[in-house]
């Protein structure tokens, strides 16, 4: 077992962006939206990246304990994947020890230690995760997944932006980002007979409907930002597949 993966941040690493697609896909899914969110909301300042990153750290301490406990059970059932070795009792405990810590490192010094809707956001979670593992029905736990994502989505930044522009966002974010993970995680599970989730027709016919409606939230809202969320998601998708456009 790697000493890395005790570190926060790096059983993530180690166990899911494992190879250059998937940390592609955070980078462009999470990651960057995160900081441009920031961005836009303190004017395009570049300070508060560094408190994106903390929360950002404060959340994966919280969410790899989740994955680990998905990761242990998985040793339990023979066609589970597995995606990290079996961990005695005693790495457990220090695991968990070290991310409660670090979580706890985080909140007080981004000044939330006091901010209940901190700890009412972070015990939603753990109860989404907990739920996610201990249900068996696929279709259940497809519920749970929903949640997490959009729990995962805006946990660097929930606390960085104000409510307008949360609610502002919170719908776009479903549609082009919370769905899009729902339906691919269905697929992932075989709960779709009839979906290829890695084709070019798939991902960008996804978010190209996706902006009808996009453009009916702009206007109700009397905002840009769902049709800017959107075309951010297509043109991460298009980029893709522009190469083989030009190729024919």
């Amino acid at each position: 077992m790697a000493f890395v993966q005790f570190i926060p941040f790096f059983y993530f690493q180690q166990t899911r962006l494992n190879n250059l697609r998937a940390l592609v896909f955070h980078a462009a899914y999470e990651w960057m939206p995160a900081a441009l969110i920031v961005l836009y909301a303190s004017g395009w300042e570049w300070q508060p990246l560094t408190l994106v990153a903390l929360h950002y750290l404060g959340f994966i301490a919280l969410y790899e304990v989740g994955y680990l406990a998905n990761d242990q059970l998985a040793h339990r059932s023979e066609s589970e994947r597995k995606r990290s070795q079996k961990f005695s009792f005693a790495q457990l405990i220090i695991f968990v020890l070290i991310r409660i810590a670090t979580f706890g490192a985080v909140a007080v010094f981004t000044k939330n230690s006091a901010n209940y809707h901190w700890w009412a956001w972070y015990m939603l979670l753990i109860g989404c995760f907990a739920a996610h593992n201990i249900l068996k029905e696929a279709l259940l736990k497809s519920i749970t997944f929903l949640s997490l994502a959009f729990i995962r989505f805006f946990s660097p930044v929930i606390f960085l932006i104000d409510a307008a522009l949360f609610q502002a966002l919170a719908l776009p974010v479903v549609l082009n980002y919370v769905m899009y993970r729902l339906l691919t995680y269905m697929d992932s599970k075989n709960l779709f007979v009839q979906i290829d989730r890695k084709s070019d027709t798939f991902r960008i016919g996804y978010y190209l409907l996706m902006m009808l409606l996009s453009a009916a939230l702009s206007v109700a809202t009397n905002s840009y930002l769902p049709l800017a969320v959107n075309a951010y998601f297509l043109a991460v998708n298009s980029i893709t597949f522009l190469p083989k456009l030009l190729s024919k």
